[in-house]
């Protein structure tokens, strides 16, 4: 999301998210046992996240509603498959819900600490060699690079990349 949002607009798109993703689930759910091809929900779900994530730099609100159907579509074909693949078993949904659940808990854990960022981010750091203008991500908790272009000093992009946190 653009860094212009206020930390009020960011509430809002969550909470718009929370309630498409969480509350269509009933009606997705209805929806997939009429048409009785929980693949098709489940494929329509991932290309609604895809397309939200390709539209959010544009029309942020937009893509936070494609997503929010898209995480529904998604979960209730999901589980309808982990259920259908055990033969009613609950072990099937818990293993499918077990590792949204754990992403959830470590994004939440390392959004507010100062741990490094896992994969692929140290290894591009090393790779960017002397266009990382700041590889200390421990230290300023970067989850992306900072690039150096040529023609700026790196003390200039360091001032100009911090004014977006002043």
């Amino acid at each position: 999301l653009p860094r212009a949002f206020s930390l009020g607009e960011v509430a809002v798109l969550v909470l718009l998210y929370n309630v498409l993703a969480f509350g269509c689930q009933p009606v997705v759910g209805l929806l997939t046992d009429h048409l009785r091809r929980p693949r098709l929900v489940a494929l329509a779900g991932l290309t609604l996240l895809a397309a939200g994530l390709v539209l959010s730099p544009l029309w942020p609100v937009a893509a936070v509603a494609l997503m929010g159907f898209g995480s529904a579509s998604f979960h209730v074909a999901g589980g309808a498959l982990a259920l259908c693949a055990m033969r009613g078993r609950a072990t099937g949904a818990g293993l499918f819900a077990a590792p949204g659940v754990i992403g959830l808990a470590l994004g939440g854990y390392l959004a507010i600490t100062t741990a490094a960022p896992l994969w692929p981010f140290p290894a591009l750091f090393h790779a960017l060699g002397d266009n990382g203008a700041a590889s200390d991500y421990e230290k300023y908790n970067c989850v992306t690079p900072i690039i150096k272009p040529d023609a700026m000093a790196r003390a200039e992009l360091l001032d100009r990349t911090m004014h977006n946190y002043r």
